[in-house]
């Protein structure tokens, strides 16, 4: 009875380490299943979020070199203009003063063709520049007309009146287009944090 004992016995430890070294096994297998199920979905997760980003970062650099095509092309009108601007200040004729006409419509639609992509206030102050071209080119033409005729003494204080309004604005936008050559060299790098 003892060797059956002793049979039993020992057959019940190798099916006691035989299950034992099963589960072990099967725990294994089934852990490595479901890290490999979950490495599967943590991929899927990641490749989304990088499609994601890369789309993002993609959307950006389109917007930059829009921006950036629109703000040249603001500022090549708006030098044109301040160009225009000078050479009239110079020297004034009927001519000068529709050619100046023309490049402030030109800037003018430059400006609302830019409308999305500039901030607000840059929209305002751009809009002003142009209200006060439009006032600087009256005034051109106003000298021009008073120039023409004989000149009393009223005229000749007009005229002093009307040059020192047209310094005064031609003043105004020098300063304003300084500022914003520097906002959009700012807009264009980056670093212009509003």
């Amino acid at each position: 009875m003892f060797e059956i004992l002793t049979a039993i016995g020992g057959t019940v430890v190798i099916i006691a380490g035989l299950s034992n070294w099963l589960g072990k096994v099967w725990a294994t297998r089934i852990a490595s299943e479901e890290s490999q199920k979950f490495q599967m979905e943590f991929d899927g997760i990641k490749r989304e979020k990088d499609h994601l980003f890369d789309t993002l970062k993609s959307a950006s650099f389109r917007y930059s070199d829009s921006q950036f095509g629109l703000y040249n092309e603001l500022w090549r009108s708006l030098v044109d203009l301040k160009s225009s601007g000078d050479s009239l200040w110079e020297h004034v004729s009927s001519k000068k003063v529709k050619d100046f006409a023309v490049q402030v419509q030109e800037t003018s639609d430059a400006i609302e063709r830019s409308a999305l992509l500039i901030e607000d206030d840059h929209y305002q102050k751009l809009k002003n520049i142009i209200e006060q071209f439009e006032t600087f080119q009256f005034g051109k033409q106003r000298l021009v007309d008073l120039r023409s005729k004989t000149i009393p003494r009223q005229s000749i204080d007009e005229i002093r009146s009307t040059i020192e309004n047209n310094r005064q604005r031609k003043e105004d936008f020098t300063v304003l287009l300084n500022e914003l050559r520097t906002h959009f060299k700012g807009q264009i790098s980056g670093s212009n944090i509003t």
